[in-house]
């Protein structure tokens, strides 16, 4: 018999063992596989904070008098802009000579003036007053696995300008989009042309603009809005605006004031899209300019300074953009070159060469830049993958192209090249708050009652009877709350919004109404319905207000709202109603959280100790005092750690809000319209995020956040759980 108990102990020994091995192996599993996923998180949105880098990759020789330099987009050839009209095409890494062209229509004449758009488009004043745009185009291709890239340029027909013969000094052009081109020159400091050109014939136009100088003079010509304005910088420090919607009537010149003390702007430059004018000044200052509308009530937006970049140290010689984002270079007089990013005005890298700069070419994907001096011209290597994010752009106020004042904006993507991405978070944090907000403003009375019905005042039978019907709610898939949701519930409170709203205090209404009267019923009759089977008398009530809410509805919102409640709402507040709003989100995602909240908190009310039950209804207190007083402070350390469970189930909530809301990122409290949290976000946008790119990045950087605020509220709602048994523990 010994020999038999013996044999027992060690093998329930060795099972203890093997299961708390089990266990532990499991549980540090767990905890590695979750530190693992937070460091794959961290390292994927890290690399947004490194900061840029730039280094020279090589120099070369300047020819003598060139007038621009620009290289293919492989980097390794660099054609240069000769006075007598000739691009000079040399091998970057040992400045041999590839290729010479002569730019047609430039013979016998001298170029002095040149201009290259982000395009790589080229605007040539010349000697005798007329103005050539030249195309020049890089070719590459492949023979036997080697890379070759040839060099060939074609211009317009020469346009002349002046017909006095003089000399263009400055000249700006900019493409439109029937594909003419608009030239504007100046051959003197009081004296502006302006011409269209193009491969048409009867499309060639030239008009004088001088008089729209006054008695300024011109220092800087650039051109907005794809050619439709033109811009004049001037020696008094002034930005004059000509509209040129209709070239043949050109609107009344707007006066900018960008510096106050008077001092000469040098350099003009439009970033890609030709919606924002950046300005370089001689006192080394770097302005950006856009159109906004100084006061909300105001019709027109002008052209005004609103963003300050960092400057320099000696007047601005040059301005270079990039063809794709809104990466520009700026140079001075003394070699010092900065790279800037122009929504978020940040300074990304600084560098310098020796001699004052007098062109910068940019890569069109910002990836490397020239600086051309007297001396010899520098490349530049730039590794600043993410120029848009900054701590300020993903949670701060950002001014962007088309928008009249600072605002927070979610907008990933658009429809061209020049997009400029808004990348704000607030509005995803927000709209995760307001959904989460409308979630558990639904779901916690609902759920908290019932527990608090079901542990305390219900019935053995009618306990067995709700708790697993209420449990198998958690068991329904998101997908498929969020389907309902939105083929059915949406459409639904849509058509009886004022029946939805009514039904809060109408079923409120209608059951107390009926606990009222049941009150008011002789002992005898009260006598026959038993403790904890009010249920069934209540259902009914609240069923009947829910039908009064249903047909009352349209007759209130007849009478109060004019038959239009929707309607009503947009005259008298200004409000949308979207079909898919927050208030669809309250009822769907309340619903999946109902469950949770119920089941721990129904589990944590069960648990209180019955003897303090009973001593307090010996000592004379009713079943809701007891309840109150006594079962819910003693329960209120589970019942927090159910609201809390309940509280990132719909932080972390995602099919229910993508399929039932609109998914629009604002920040509007308002339970009528949508949102767009930050799990939706993630769910909607990673499909389409190239791997490793910004976006790509910034989302992963949106489930960092997730990851913190659930942990924080985790570990915060463990330490009040904590205080809160040790208060209520009963010994």
């Amino acid at each position: 018999m010994s020999q038999t108990t013996s044999s027992q102990r060690f093998w329930t020994k060795a099972a203890d063992r093997l299961a708390s091995l089990t266990i532990s192996t499991g549980g540090l599993f767990m905890i590695g596989s979750l530190v693992l996923i937070f460091l794959l998180i961290v390292s994927e949105a890290i690399p947004l904070f490194i900061a840029p880098k730039t280094k020279a990759h090589g120099e070369l020789a300047t020819p003598p008098g060139a007038l621009v330099a620009s290289a293919d987009e492989y980097r390794d050839d660099v054609s240069f802009l000769m006075p007598d009209g000739v691009l000079r095409v040399v091998a970057l890494a040992d400045g041999k000579t590839v290729k010479q062209l002569r730019v047609p229509g430039v013979e016998g004449r001298t170029v002095t003036a040149a201009v290259r758009s982000i395009k790589g488009d080229m605007a040539l004043g010349l000697s005798d007053g007329s103005a050539v745009v030249a195309m020049p185009n890089w070719r590459s291709s492949f023979e036997g696995g080697v890379r070759k890239v040839d060099f060939e340029v074609k211009a317009l027909p020469g346009l002349v300008l002046d017909p006095a013969g003089r000399a263009l000094t400055r000249i700006a052009f900019a493409e439109k989009s029937s594909g003419a081109s608009t030239v504007a020159a100046s051959p003197a400091p009081g004296a502006l042309l302006f011409g269209i050109e193009s491969s048409e014939p009867g499309d060639v136009f030239t008009m004088d603009l001088s008089p729209a100088l006054g008695k300024e003079t011109v220092t800087a010509l650039a051109f907005l809005d794809n050619g439709n304005s033109l811009c004049v910088g001037t020696a008094s420090g002034k930005i004059l605006s000509i509209p040129l919607e209709d070239p043949r009537a050109p609107g009344p010149t707007e006066t900018t004031v960008v510096n106050t003390d008077g001092t000469p702007i040098t350099v003009l430059e439009t970033l890609v899209a030709g919606q924002t004018l950046v300005v370089g000044d001689a006192r080394g200052r770097v302005t950006g300019l856009l159109r906004v509308r100084d006061r909300a009530d105001a019709e027109e937006r002008k052209l005004l300074p609103v963003k300050t970049f960092d400057g320099h140290s000696a007047a601005i010689t040059a301005l270079g953009a990039s063809g794709r984002g809104k990466t520009f270079v700026s140079a001075d007089e003394k070699g010092n070159i900065l790279v800037h990013f122009g929504t978020n005005a940040r300074t990304l890298v600084r560098a310098s060469v020796e001699g004052s700069v007098s062109a910068l070419d940019v890569s069109p994907k910002a990836t490397s830049f020239l600086a051309m001096t007297t001396k010899g011209l520098t490349d530049f290597t730039l590794d600043a993958p993410h120029p848009e994010i900054s701590f300020a752009a993903l949670f701060g106020k950002q001014l962007y192209e088309g928008y009249d004042s600072p605002e927070y904006v979610w907008q990933s993507s658009g429809g061209t090249d020049d997009f400029e991405s808004k990348l704000s978070l607030v509005p995803l944090i927000f709209g995760t708050l307001k959904g989460t907000f409308y979630a558990m403003l639904f779901a916690i009375p609902i759920a908290l009652a019932a527990a608090l019905y079901t542990s305390v005042f219900a019935t053995p039978t009618v306990k067995r009877l709700v708790k697993p019907i209420v449990e198998i709610m958690a068991a329904l898939p998101s997908v498929v709350l969020g389907f309902l949701a939105g083929l059915w519930l949406a459409p639904l409170i849509q058509k009886a919004t004022v029946s939805t709203l009514l039904l809060f205090p109408s079923i409120s209404l209608f059951v107390l109404a009926g606990v009222f009267l049941f009150q008011l019923l002789p002992f005898e009759k009260r006598q026959h319905v038993r403790p904890g089977q009010e249920l069934f008398l209540v259902l009914p009530l609240a069923v009947l207000g829910a039908l009064f809410a249903w047909f009352a509805g349209p007759f209130l919102e007849h009478v109060l709202f004019g038959g239009d409640f929707k309607a009503w709402l947009l005259t008298s507040s200004g409000l949308r109603y979207d079909a898919r709003n927050s208030l669809v989100i309250a009822f769907a995602m309340g619903f999946a959280v109902i469950p949770i909240i119920f089941t721990i908190s129904e589990d944590a009310l069960s648990s209180v100790p019955e003897h303090l039950k009973a001593a307090s209804l010996a000592l004379g207190a009713s079943p809701w005092q007891t309840a109150l007083r006594v079962i819910l402070p003693t329960a209120s350390a589970g019942i927090f750690s159910a609201l809390m469970v309940g509280f990132g189930r719909a932080v972390g909530e995602t099919m229910i809000v993508l399929m039932a809301t609109g998914n629009t990122p604002i920040l509007d409290w308002n339970i009528f319209n949508g949102m767009r949290t930050l799990a939706a976000n993630i769910a909607v946008e990673i499909p389409e995020a190239p791997q490793g790119g910004t976006l790509y990045r910034v989302l992963f950087l949106a489930a960092l956040l997730l990851f913190i605020v659930t942990f924080i509220v985790n570990t915060l709602a463990e330490a009040l759980r904590q205080r809160l048994r040790k208060k209520y523990t009963v010994i």
